[in-house]
């Protein structure tokens, strides 16, 4: 998307929204990415898109989390799920907070 920049926290920074999966038979379809990570999907997200890192950015999808959008970071896995950062109530307002670099 363009604007594709979005804050993820103090901590980490921002980051860039690499692409949003797609229905259908293309390379980054949706089905594959929920396969692909199911401990994600089993703590009540669902991948909707990536970053240039491979970190995913997710939608709730259980009812403490429903239709808000965090990032996950691969990177610092945990068994806590602490590597889950919001970052809007809703994807119209994650979309809205995009911004360029």
């Amino acid at each position: 998307p363009n604007p594709s920049v979005y804050k993820i926290s103090e901590k980490l920074g921002e980051s860039i929204v690499n692409i949003f999966y797609g229905i259908g038979t293309m390379y980054d379809n949706l089905e594959k990415k929920f396969d692909l990570f199911d401990e994600i999907v089993e703590a009540g997200f669902m991948p909707i898109a990536d970053d240039p890192s491979g970190n995913q950015i997710c939608i709730g999808i259980s009812n403490q989390y429903f239709g808000q959008v965090y990032h996950w970071a691969h990177c610092e896995e945990t068994e806590e799920m602490e590597n889950i950062y919001f970052l809007s109530n809703s994807f119209n307002d994650f979309l809205n907070c995009l911004y360029e670099d």
